[in-house]
């Protein structure tokens, strides 16, 4: 039976070698179309103001988030939960798997 050692230099760390992982990485989202104004007439809000602070944005990327910008999965979870259903991200998300798009 042959035993193998490994030499340690002094003061190396013990780091695991990295695998071959494939990096997934969560969805992004993007407000379907209507979503934020249902959520204004749902919630009675009457300003972007009141809307970008319930949503948990500025209110200065309001106008990029109702253009189609990004959000994370984070922010969609949250606007799913204020809504009353954290299950159905789906209803006011559309989920973007390519982020080249």
């Amino acid at each position: 039976m042959a035993i193998c050692s490994q030499r340690r230099k002094s003061g190396a760390q013990n780091k695991p070698k990295e695998a071959n992982v494939i990096a997934t990485q969560a969805p992004r989202y993007r407000f379907r179309e209507g979503a934020l104004d249902h959520i204004m007439r749902s919630r009675n809000l009457t300003t972007d103001s009141q809307l970008a602070a319930a949503i948990g944005i500025k209110e200065e990327d309001l106008q990029r988030v109702r253009a189609g910008a990004l959000v994370s999965a984070r922010l969609a979870l949250k606007v799913s939960a204020l809504q009353g259903d954290e299950d159905y991200i789906i209803g006011y998300f559309e989920p973007i798997y390519d982020l080249a798009a």
